[in-house]
């Protein structure tokens, strides 16, 4: 004699066992399924701007279907700073970013690199006080950059509108290169 559910559903015969050990198998996968659509990654740019995202860039020249170099797919965005602290900035309406920690962006450096950028998030299409300075791009190596959403000053935010990659050193920067961006 059994004390509590599982020991007396061992004792007893499935009629249809098949069908049981599928609901079981199902449940699981529905289970994982939902885990990891909630940890989907947001992309941003992949060959061009999707998921709402648009274009609010300053102080550069840009190309949102630059050819080569490419990290991935067919096509980067390429910036040359212009202007004192120009840069490339992308934008959203006003959605919650609870689900995302960071946003994953590679980045060339071009020709040159030694590029002096930073970054900083805004919310309600205001920028925040905080930068994020990052570390300086090589000359036609693409890198990997991780950059947490709150050292932007803009995580778990129900009002976050976008982020920029700009100069810091209050300067025109040489052409870098950026593709498969998201959060």
């Amino acid at each position: 004699q059994g004390t509590g559910l599982l020991p007396a559903l061992l004792m007893k015969p499935l009629p249809a066992p098949r069908l049981y050990y599928h609901a079981v198998f199902a449940g699981l996968a529905l289970c994982a399924t939902v885990r990891v659509f909630a940890q989907s990654p947001l992309p941003i740019y992949t060959d061009s701007l999707v998921n709402g995202w648009v274009d609010g860039s300053y102080g550069c020249t840009r190309n949102f279907a630059s050819t080569s170099p490419v990290h991935a797919g067919i096509n980067s965005i390429s910036a040359t700073v212009t202007n004192a602290y120009g840069g490339i900035q992308l934008n959203h309406s006003g959605m919650t970013n609870t689900a995302y920690a960071s946003i994953s962006f590679w980045l060339n450096g071009g020709a040159s690199g030694g590029q002096q950028l930073q970054m900083y998030g805004t919310l309600a299409n205001v920028a925040q006080s905080a930068r994020y300075h990052v570390s300086t791009p090589v000359a036609d190596t693409w890198q990997q950059y991780i950059v947490p959403l709150s050292a932007l000053g803009v995580a778990n935010a129900t009002n976050f509108t976008g982020f920029a990659i700009q100069d810091s050193a209050g300067s025109a920067e040489p052409t870098f290169y950026l593709d498969d961006i998201q959060l």
